[in-house]
């Protein structure tokens, strides 16, 4: 089970302490009582944005006794952090501890992780979707000019076009939505609207013994009544800007998405924020973000994040931030009973493809969640009341469901019979903004 990872890496018997990267020195703590650690291997592993630099074994471990520290300090890591962060200064440098057996105690194999623990050096820097300005005009070989940044602009009384390099995105004004979003010509929606607001995730079993799924109900499928489209361009900037906005009565709030369009790249910047009420008293919510339902077989997943398992915010310091590769098939853990499932957090960027590398990446000006399952949400949730179902009854959907979330709230854990997750996991009511950036994938 996805949690069992979160009690294996708490339960370790071995700990890194005071870590003083620049140096290469740190403590090594053998939690142990009765025995020392010296059938555990301890290697460190330096990444910068999740690609492996160099790998450093440390053989000063041996000779801890039970319940004592030692201090450690390595050359070859120090000057192996050093190189790092001069090669790769703009990008996030990660250190990732190991103790591996050395196959000498039963049970146990050759090279098993006991002890793992993962330090971030340099954080990631994030870069905030900047609108681009229009490059210089070239001539062609007739004398004349064209500009580079070229975008098509099609608009009606019932919808607006616009194709900028290789996508090209039509928004409803009737909805707001996305009719069509293609990259090369290929369709990466389904559907008409179905790229939508996600405030809800099927209940887990904690949720159920709390009760949220009915005292958080109210945001499983609130109304939505638009208010406009407004439709604005940059000719400056070359950028054109949709921007939708909705009443939501039932929450007490109004929500806005826009769309930006940078000719440039073909790439669309979503944002989406929602105003609450000062004065109302709504309940928290489960998540806050997008679900864009792509065709079943764009179900290849590559991100920069925490995984390969399933993690959220409260269970997810034993899954370290890495470059992981994933489908959809196998993102959904089948639980006894169908709940949610497959997030992953603490995302830097997110790609979902199909086999050939077509598709769409994801970026975000900060961390945020993201899963792709080939299960609808519906499909997932019980309702109001517990079904004797089981994952092997559940229909697979006809869409590969990519969610991205800026907020989900923790999954719990203290207990299964009323306990919420802590304070700090909740996701509650008020302003919300998630703004993240689709850029075209291809071969």
């Amino acid at each position: 089970n996805p949690h069992a990872y979160e009690i294996q890496y708490y339960h370790q018997n071995v700990w890194i302490k005071d870590l003083d990267a620049v140096n290469g020195a740190f403590k090594v703590y053998n939690e142990n009582f009765f025995r020392n650690i010296d059938d555990l291997n301890l290697t460190a592993t330096v990444y910068a944005n999740g690609v492996k630099l160099a790998t450093v074994e440390i053989p000063e471990t041996k000779g801890i006794a039970p319940q004592a520290t030692k201090l450690i300090k390595s050359d070859e890591l120090k000057y192996a952090v050093a190189e790092a962060e001069s090669k790769h200064a703009k990008e996030e440098i990660v250190l990732n501890f190991a103790f591996a057996s050395d196959g000498t105690q039963p049970l146990v194999d050759k090279g098993q992780v006991m002890a793992r623990q993962q330090f971030i050096i340099s954080d990631y820097q994030f870069a905030k979707p900047a609108i681009p300005a229009v490059a210089a005009a070239a001539p062609t070989k007739k004398g004349k000019v064209q500009e580079t940044n070229s975008m098509e602009v099609e608009e009606t009384n019932s919808y607006v076009k616009v194709s900028a390099q290789r996508m090209s995105v039509t928004i409803g004004k009737k909805t707001g939505m996305i009719d069509y979003l293609d990259v090369d010509g290929e369709p990466m929606l389904k559907f008409r609207e179905s790229m939508t607001p996600e405030f809800w995730r099927a209940p887990t079993d904690n949720d159920f013994g709390a009760g949220l799924q009915k005292k958080f109900k109210v945001w499983k499928n609130p109304v939505m009544n638009l208010k406009g489209v407004a439709v604005e361009k940059d000719k400056k900037a070359n950028t054109i800007s949709i921007c939708a906005t909705y009443d939501m009565p039932e929450v007490k709030g109004a929500l806005e998405i826009e769309y930006l369009i940078m000719p440039n790249t073909g790439a669309m910047k979503v944002s989406q924020e929602f105003d609450a009420s000062d004065d109302a008293k709504v309940s928290d919510l489960f998540r806050f973000g997008m679900l864009m339902q792509l065709p079943y077989d764009m179900d290849k997943s590559q991100y920069y994040g925490r995984g390969p398992i399933e993690n959220y915010s409260d269970r997810k310091d034993c899954m370290r931030i890495g470059v992981y590769t994933d489908d959809a098939d196998n993102q959904y853990f089948p639980y006894i009973r169908p709940q949610e499932s497959g997030t992953k957090s603490d995302i830097r960027w997110w790609k979902q493809t199909d086999a050939t590398g077509l598709g769409l990446q994801v970026k975000s000006c900060t961390p945020f969640y993201a899963s792709a399952i080939h299960f609808d949400t519906e499909e997932l949730d019980d309702g109001e009341e517990k079904e004797q179902r089981h994952s092997f009854d559940l229909k697979k959907s006809k869409f590969t469901n990519l969610f991205l979330d800026s907020a989900h709230m923790g999954v719990g854990g203290e207990n299964s019979w009323g306990a919420w997750p802590l304070e700090k996991y909740r996701v509650h009511y008020g302003n919300k903004t998630f703004t993240f950036t689709l850029i075209p994938q291809g071969k």
